[in-house]
This record gives structure tokens, C-alpha cells and sequence, in this order.
């Protein structure tokens, strides 16, 4: 039966905190003084849901402070709490109210937690995490448990999994509420842990509520995929501690773990088997079909949709896909739109590509081979080997603008910087004057003029690049990295970094094309490098070779990917988010956004083909969910003459 742990339950353990501090590292000192009664009467009514409530409390209090720093500190906590209330006019109101006076030492960060929430700044992590330590005395438990938050996020951006997971069970305890979106959030970063980490942390927990959290963590995890077991250790937790934060989390673990280990009892594929992208429907069928028999003896049955390319194709297929309580599909972008707005059940959709900058509707999960991936995973590549500097060559165009804003984001994320991104037209082949801008080659020149006309006589130069860089990321095909890589090296770029994505390497490579990128730093496909360390992966590969021979030979990514489209059935019906699988196109991890990523495999170009690098700290740990549990064969099935073809397995055994 759920556990219910009432707010004022935490009252007391809020107390506890506030007067432990919230620091990182409790420095000695004088005792922190109790809380004030107005600071104890807001944590109330923010644990009892009432966050408006609190912040008028503490409007209040500030026309009671002592001095003017003190109110004004006071009033910027109200701004936040009516912010956490979304009441973002009140909140910015009030923070114009106390403009830049002195709100003493926790004003500066006061100020920041407003201006990343009203204003959308976005800063570097390093740099939220230094801004916002130490968590200063005095603070409202809900707005020191907001300052928790932030930092967390900080930190987990950072690659601080276990701090960030720290930060946010102190929020969870000062906030006095055991709301499930901070338990969400917790649960996620602790499944990023590894297990050894994770067991050292728990026997150095500060708090019972820390050490509750990572004993449920370690318990759960040690249990697997067993419900059984993942049950007889909830129930073994509860006893151990008893009205913890996360007792009503624990008990629905358990039921989503059911759930997460359900296959669905029908799929529907829907995929362009005819028109102009029959051969990509085709490939990416043939990799789905790979995993699906290779799944066993209980399964799912299968109905696989022709789209036939169109946006019309896409809907007549879903909505003659009505017996499936799990669609795969469909391609094309426009028919994945247009099924997500005609969606009007609640049958899970993983479509087969991504929607940009649009929200999809619960339900609806996103799949793609998208070229953000690859740059994500290029960025990740460099941060780990040292590289904290980069500029950015990429074609004009929107392809251009995508990798470019991916490796940006994923790189900044980490605490790198990048020092400037310039743009070359895709159709030229040199790329002199581009390179000479970006490396300050031409600064260099103009100083060398400047000098020989000062001294009015020859002087010997030698133009030198840019010295803060230490990495170039450069959007190509291999065309233009063909023609990028030499130029780079002849304008003084011999010892830099150079990243790509995988599309800058030629899907057939000679030793002259080798010899042109050579040094070449990019991601690839696992599938395709033979690099697959899941022995069930390499059974595909295997099977995709002699079954598939076709597919493979033309288009072996694609089957990769339908390869990967079947796995990722186990996320979307999952409820671990951060964990991830094994996959033929790399680790496959989703978020909370329904959107499933890719982690390829980061590689080299060298003499004799592609070669894989150390992927140390740039893939997440494998999580739980293995791939559905094994599914029998096709039949083929007729149609009705106006539905589209449709073939048929049986379905599950009862």
C-alpha cells in the first residue's frame, strides 16, 4: 500500500538541515542561529503546496527586517518562490523593486536564480556551480532548496552526477514535499552512477535521507530485472528507513519495473515500401526484422505498413494500424507531424525521425540517424582528451547551422569554450581564405606589414595561427573534408585536434582518400566499425550478413538503424530515462523529451581505415532495460485493397 509522508513530517528534518548548512563542506564556526519564525511559517506553506502563500509570508517579513539588506534579500526570495508558483510578473515586479541595492551575501545569487528562471539566462556550468557555493544562512528552506536545485542541474550538466544527486535530496528535504518530478530527477542521475561509486557514497552519506536514496538505488540495481526481487528489496528498504522522502517512489518502482519488462502485444512498422525512398523503407525494415526474429519465442505479432512515401501514405497506415498498441514509425518528417497532430489515442508512438523545435504530444518518442548526435558525441570526444578550446568549420545551409549548434551546446555544456565558428559555401574547393580568418593567419600578415613598413627593410616571417586553440570541429562530406584536412595542415594546423561527424568519412575509403584525412577525428556507427561488445549485437550483425546480404551491401547504416529502431521499443516502454542500451548505431539513451539519442563510436582515420579511440567519460553507462524480450516469424497477409500491405505474425502465446 503507497506510503504517504505528510509535509509536516519534514519539518523537522528541514530544521536539521538548516541547521547543518547546506554547503558542500561544512566549514567550523560559530552555530548557525534557529530560523526565524517567518522563515519557518513560509517552509510550511511551500510543504503544503502553497508556494504563493510563502512568498507573500515573506513579503511580509521583509517590511519586519532589521535593516534594508536583510528586506531586500527577503523580497528577492519572495521573487523566487512566486516564480516557482508561476507568477512570473509578481516575481520580476519585485525584483525591479529592489533593483541593485544591497541585499547582503546572498543577493548575488539570488539575483542569478532570477535571471536564469525570468530572464533565460544560461551560463556554463562551472560557472552556476562557483556562483552558487556555498548555499549562504538565512535563506527560506523552499528558496534554499530552489538554490539546490539549480546547482544540481549545474552539476549534472557538469559531469557531477553524485554532487548534483546530493544537492537535490537536501532540496528534496528543505523543500518539506516529496513532489515526484525532484524524485524523477534524482532517481535519473543515480542510475548514471557506476555501481562500485554508488556503494563507496552510500557508506559516506551525510543525511538519512541521502543514505536512503542511495540504498534504494543499490538495492534495486543489485536485484536486476527480476519484479520479484526488485520487490522483496523495496519492501526490505522500508524497514530500514521508514517515512524517507522517497517511500511512495519506491513502492511505484516497482509497478513501472513490471511495466518496463512488458513487451506490447502487437507493433505496427510503418515504412515507405514503395515510391522514391523504397530502398530506405526496405533497409531499415530488413534491420528491424533482424532483431525481431532474432528475439525468441514469444513475441509480439508485427504488421508492417507501407507509407509509400507520402504524408497521405503515413496516416492511411497509422489509422489501419489500429489493433497495435505499440507504431514504429513513420519516416519522413512531414508524415511524422502529421501523425503526431491526427494522434488522437493512447497508443505509443516511436517515430523514425525528429520534429525540430516542436513539442509532441504524450506518448509520442522521436528516433533518428540525426547529424546532432554525431556532434554531441564529437564534442564529448574532445572535452575528454583535454580540449577545452575549439573553433568551428561548417558549410552554410541549414545542415550546417544544426552540427555547428549541437557541437556548440554540448561542448559549452561541459565548460569548454568556443573561441569562433566560421562558415565555408559548400561548393568551393579552397578554402584559403576561410582557414587564414579562422586560424589569424591574416592577423598575423597584417602585423608583419605593419612592421616591415615601420622599419622600412625585408624581415624574415613567418606567419604564426591562433595560439588559444587547441581543437577545430569541421561540418563536412567527404568532398570537402577531402579538401579541408590538407588546407588545415598547410595553414600552420599540424598538431591540432580536428573533429568531424561521421559523414565527412566515405562509406568505401582508398588509401589516398586515407591519406587525405588522416588524423581525422570522428564518430561512426558500431555496426558498421564491427565494434559491437554486446554479444547479442554481434549475433545480429551475423545474422544481418546472411540473411540481408542485399541491405547490407547498399545501405548498411539504415539496417543498423531498423536494427535499432526494434531495441528502442525497451526505452520507450521503460521508465529509466537516463540509462541506456547497447546499440548497432551506438549507445541508445532518451530523454525526458521522448527523444532517443545515439552515442557512437568516436574513432581516428589512419593508415590502414578507421580506428576506435578511448571512449572513456564520453558514453553513459549501460543501464538496466535489456532489448524486449524475444518475439516468431512473419506470415505474409493480404490486403484489403485501399489499406496498405500488411504482413502479420501471430500473437503472443497466452
Amino acid at each position: 500500500m503507497p506510503r504517504t509522508t505528510p509535509s509536516r513530517l519534514l519539518i523537522a528534518a528541514v530544521l536539521a538541515v538548516l541547521l547543518h548548512g547546506c554547503a558542500t563542506t561544512p566549514t567550523p564556526g560559530p552555530p548557525t542561529p534557529a530560523p526565524s519564525p517567518a522563515l519557518t511559517e513560509a517552509a510550511r506553506l511551500a510543504g503544503d503546496g502553497r508556494m504563493d502563500a510563502a512568498a507573500a509570508r515573506l513579503e511580509q517579513a521583509a517590511g519586519e527586517a532589521s535593516s534594508p539588506a536583510r528586506a531586500n534579500a527577503l523580497r528577492l526570495q519572495a521573487a523566487i518562490l512566486y516564480a516557482r508558483a508561476g507568477d512570473d510578473a509578481t516575481a520580476s515586479t519585485l525584483r525591479d523593486d529592489v533593483g541593485d541595492a544591497d541585499a547582503g551575501e546572498a543577493g548575488a545569487g539570488l539575483r542569478l536564480l532570477l535571471r536564469m528562471r525570468l530572464d533565460g539566462e544560461t551560463l556554463a556550468p562551472a560557472t552556476v556551480i562557483r556562483r552558487l557555493t556555498p548555499v549562504p544562512d538565512g535563506l527560506a528552506p523552499p528558496v534554499a532548496a530552489a538554490w539546490l536545485d539549480q546547482r544540481a542541474e549545474a552539476r549534472r550538466a557538469g559531469g557531477e552526477p553524485l554532487a548534483a544527486a546530493r544537492d537535490l535530496i537536501r532540496a528534496q528535504v528543505l523543500s518539506g514535499r516529496t513532489d515526484g518530478a525532484r524524485s524523477e530527477r534524482i532517481w535519473s542521475i543515480l542510475q548514471q552512477i557506476p555501481p562500485d561509486r554508488l556503494e563507496q557514497a552510500a557508506g559516506r552519506a551525510d543525511s538519512g535521507a541521502e543514505a536512503g536514496w542511495l540504498s534504494l538505488a543499490n538495492r534495486v540495481r543489485d536485484a536486476g530485472d527480476d519484479t520479484d526481487a526488485v520487490a522483496s528489496a523495496v519492501s526490505s528498504w522500508h524497514s530500514l528507513y521508514p517515512d524517507h522522502p522517497a517511500s511512495d517512489f519506491a513502492d511505484q518502482l516497482v509497478e513501472r519495473r513490471r511495466a518496463a519488462l512488458a513487451p506490447p502485444k502487437r507493433i505496427a512498422l510503418l515504412l515507405p515500401l514503395s515510391g522514391d525512398l523504397a530502398e530506405v523503407g526496405k533497409a531499415i525494415r530488413d534491420g528491424f526484422l533482424t532483431a525481431y526474429y532474432a528475439a525468441g519465442d514469444e513475441r509480439p505479432a508485427l504488421d508492417i505498413l507501407d507509407t509509400k512515401g507520402s504524408v497521405a501514405g503515413a496516416v492511411a497506415a497509422y489509422q489501419h494500424a489500429g489493433n497495435a498498441d505499440m507504431v514504429v514509425g513513420p519516416l519522413t518528417k512531414a508524415g511524422v507531424r502529421a501523425v503526431s497532430s491526427r494522434r488522437n489515442d493512447d497508443r505509443q508512438v516511436l517515430t523514425l525521425n525528429t520534429v525540430d523545435g516542436e513539442s509532441s504530444p504524450e506518448g509520442v518518442y522521436h528516433f533518428g540517424l540525426s547529424p546532432e548526435d554525431d556532434a554531441r558525441t564529437a564534442a564529448r570526444a574532445a572535452w575528454a582528451s583535454g580540449k577545452d578550446r575549439a573553433v568551428v568549420l561548417v558549410p552554410t545551409g541549414e545542415w550546417g547551422s544544426r552540427v555547428a549548434g549541437a557541437y556548440t551546446e554540448a561542448f559549452e555544456d561541459l565548460g569548454g569554450k568556443i573561441l569562433e565558428t566560421a562558415r565555408y559555401p559548400e561548393d568551393e574547393s579552397d578554402y584559403s581564405t576561410t582557414l587564414r580568418q579562422l586560424f589569424n593567419l591574416d592577423v598575423s600578415e597584417r602585423r608583419y606589414r605593419e612592421l616591415r613598413r615601420l622599419l622600412r627593410r625585408d624581415i624574415e616571417f613567418s606567419p604564426r595561427r591562433r595560439q588559444d586553440m587547441q581543437a577545430v570541429f569541421i561540418g563536412a562530406f567527404p568532398r570537402q573534408a577531402r579538401l579541408i584536412m590538407p588546407q588545415i595542415r598547410f595553414h600552420h594546423g599540424l598538431g591540432l585536434a580536428v573533429y568531424a561527424t561521421s559523414h565527412a568519412y566515405p562509406r568505401t575509403a582508398d588509401d589516398a582518400v586515407r591519406q587525405d584525412l588522416e588524423g581525422l577525428r570522428l564518430v561512426e556507427l558500431p555496426w558498421l566499425l564491427g565494434t559491437l561488445d554486446d554479444p547479442s549485437l554481434m549475433a545480429l550483425h551475423t545474422s544481418a550478413v546472411d540473411q540481408w546480404s542485399q541491405s547490407m551491401d547498399a545501405l548498411p547504416g539504415l539496417l543498423a538503424f531498423g536494427v535499432d529502431a526494434y531495441r528502442a521499443i525497451g526505452l520507450v516502454r521503460g521508465s529509466a530515462r537516463a540509462s541506456g542500451l547497447p546499440g548497432a548505431t551506438g549507445t541508445l539513451t532518451i530523454d525526458d523529451a521522448g527523444i532517443v539519442h545515439r552515442t557512437p563510436t568516436p574513432v581516428r582515420v589512419a593508415a590502414g581505415g578507421l580506428r576506435p579511440t578511448a571512449r572513456e567519460n564520453i558514453q553513459r553507462r549501460p543501464g538496466p532495460l535489456d532489448p524486449l524480450p524475444p518475439l516468431p516469424g512473419l506470415a505474409p497477409a493480404s490486403g484489403d485493397g485501399q489499406a496498405p500491405a500488411v504482413w502479420t505474425t501471430p500473437a503472443p502465446r497466452q
